[in-house]
């Protein structure tokens, strides 16, 4: 093969995956037209997933494998647990969502993907201010089986990830499929 040159099977999966994201996009916006889309790299293939976002409300995370869509994340909800953002980090398989209810009250959970579907949260850290001068802080540390146990302010910087992109619908329907193509 000569260098820059694409594989006649490299070539097929290029085009494979475009399609099926195409037809999710029109799908999608049968549904809904508000919907807004972005293409992001979650995962470490050379494959973008497709994000669908309907602001405020839920989005949901499509990647390609072995020759077909899939939904890896479903209307993942915005303010559930008071879910500000969702934010990943570039080709390193992590989700992280931002919770807050309040100034006085935050979290980040943190989500991979296996086997192309995401995950319940790895785990999840919260800080709480038991004052209204914000002095009195608690930090805490759930697990993904649910058992939540009180950390060091340290210990909770310790294990923050700090993710630098935000995970969301970018682009109307036909800029992403231009995008897309």
């Amino acid at each position: 093969m000569l260098v820059g040159c694409e594989s006649p099977a490299q070539k097929d999966t290029q085009e494979n995956w475009k399609s099926a994201y195409v037809e999710q996009v029109e799908a999608s916006n049968n549904e809904n037209s508000e919907y807004m889309y972005s293409l992001v790299y979650i995962d470490d293939d050379e494959i973008p997933e497709l994000v669908v976002d309907l602001e405020g409300n839920y989005l949901s995370v499509y990647t390609y494998k072995d020759d077909k869509i899939v939904c890896s994340w479903d209307k993942a909800a915005y303010g559930v647990g008071g879910c500000v953002e969702y934010v990943y980090e570039p080709k390193e398989n992590l989700i992280g969502c931002f919770s807050q209810n309040g100034p006085l009250d935050f979290g980040y959970s943190y989500f991979s993907m296996v086997d192309d579907k995401a995950v319940l949260p790895a785990y999840t850290l919260s800080a709480e201010c038991l004052d209204e001068n914000a002095e009195d802080w608690h930090y805490f540390l759930t697990s993904r089986d649910g058992e939540e146990s009180e950390i060091s302010e340290a210990d909770f910087n310790e294990k923050h990830i700090e993710m630098s992109e935000k995970l969301k619908g970018e682009y109307a329907v036909e800029n992403i499929i231009s995008q897309i193509q």
